[in-house]
């Protein structure tokens, strides 16, 4: 049976994280107060803090061909990586665009590789977005002609579509997939 209480009270001991079941009412008839309820939240000690409203997110994803950037890679002896031609071409097209780098600029961008297909992460402060991608893998390809096994890789850019908006986003994945395809212009 659901204690006597009145619609305040019940959203006060929701606010607090009161049980109301455990609260003995010293109201007339028994009813539960908001003093009760008050009285409640101090006994049981400080209210945890509420986690932060998730983010509103965008996944937008590409494939990139990645084999032009993989035979630069093996061109330059290997010195340089592909997480770090990644982030190098990041850099260029935000830079290289001035709507671009007033939403990506900064540390409004974070980017993140691991050595899986894809993933998705969380966008989190003060970064607005979030590029992630996974391993290089051999994929069949339609050609115009047949199929063909090209390495390629996902590029997933997650952003908070508070900030930035889906145009914007698909944009700059648009640019840096073609930067990537063409990499002799991340290393200029």
């Amino acid at each position: 049976m659901m204690p006597r209480t009145t619609p305040i009270t019940r959203r006060l001991a929701r606010d607090l994280g009161v049980d109301l079941e455990r609260v003995r009412g010293t109201g007339r008839g028994g009813r539960i107060t908001r003093a009760d309820v008050e009285a409640a939240a101090a006994a049981q000690g400080p209210t945890p803090t509420p986690m932060p409203a998730t983010v509103p997110l965008v996944h937008l994803t590409v494939a990139v061909d990645a084999e032009a950037l993989l035979d630069l890679q093996d061109d330059l002896g290997r010195e340089v990586s592909v997480p770090e031609l990644v982030s190098r071409a990041c850099g260029m097209v935000v830079r290289s665009d001035p709507a671009l780098d007033r939403s990506f600029g900064g540390d409004a961008l974070a980017v993140i590789h691991l050595n899986v297909d894809q993933l998705r992460p969380p966008v989190a402060p003060p970064a607005v977005a979030i590029l992630a991608f996974g391993a290089v893998l051999p994929e069949v390809v339609a050609t115009g002609d047949g199929v063909e096994v090209r390495r390629r890789m996902r590029l997933t850019l997650s952003i908070d579509d508070r900030a930035v908006d889906g145009v914007t986003g698909a944009r700059f994945l648009g640019r840096l997939k073609a930067a990537l395809e063409q990499p002799l212009q991340v290393l200029a």
